[in-house]
């Protein structure tokens, strides 16, 4: 707009009252925005954080399931490698049912926070529910490489889930909801890196925001994100052979 008055007055400076006559009726048109109809809410950090957390957990469910098919790591594996079925149908069945237990689990976490607690997601339940699908998916991702990787017992592979979970959760603002702003500011990338945040910032999205734009993205990129997870888990685990069992 600025551009386009220099030219005009350069070429016609009479028409300088005109100008400013005009400016004066489209600044009158402007009107102050909030881009929500919703108050924030710090309080709500604390309990998306909470269910981002519940998300990872679902990585114990990833994790027995992969541990459940190396012969070398559980009984249970070996017989099921000398079965004719192959290994990689079984886990993906395996795979299947376990995000059902989980996702299942989730939606009566979510019942007692909207329910019992009274906790706010937003009027867009279709985009809550997928939501919490894609963190739940992500969760038993992570889960299932932690458990492909190295000949370590299971008790250690869980003792790594829960410590990757609680420094991911502490970060998303579970304990301190101030610590998700420093870290945030400190390091802009980690929005986008720490699945924790990917998953807690979806739902504060859906409760502040009107549109499900940011969601959406989130959503996106938890998909992505678990979709190159499990192509890792399952070049890993085909790649696996025994030599006697």
């Amino acid at each position: 707009t600025r551009a386009a008055m220099e030219m005009i007055l350069r070429e016609e400076p009479a028409l300088l009252p005109v100008l400013i006559e005009k400016t004066a009726e489209r600044v009158s048109v402007i009107r102050d925005k909030p881009v929500s109809s919703a108050e924030v809410d710090t309080v709500l950090t604390y309990y998306y954080a909470l269910i981002a957390m519940t998300c990872l957990y679902g990585g114990f469910w990833g994790l027995k399931e992969v541990i459940s098919i190396q012969a070398n790591l559980s009984n249970q594996a070996a017989r099921l490698n000398v079965t004719p079925v192959h290994k990689m149908k079984i886990f993906g069945y395996s795979l299947l049912a376990a995000l059902t237990i989980h996702y299942a689990s989730l939606l009566i976490l979510f019942a007692y926070l909207r329910f019992a607690l009274g906790i706010e997601f937003g009027s867009q339940l279709g985009y809550v529910l997928l939501a919490a699908l894609s963190g739940s998916l992500l969760g038993v991702a992570i889960g299932g490489l932690i458990a492909s990787f190295g000949p370590w017992s299971e008790g250690l592979k869980n003792a790594l889930l829960i410590a990757f979970s609680m420094v991911c959760s502490f970060l998303s603002g579970l304990m301190i909801v101030d610590i998700k702003h420093i870290t945030v500011k400190a390091f802009p990338a980690i929005s986008w890196l720490n699945p924790a945040n990917l998953i807690s910032d979806a739902f504060y999205a859906l409760y502040y925001y009107d549109t499900p734009d940011r969601t959406l993205l989130n959503i996106g990129l938890q998909l992505a994100i678990a979709a190159v997870l499990f192509g890792i888990i399952a070049l890993v685990v085909r790649r696996q052979r025994y030599a006697s069992l």
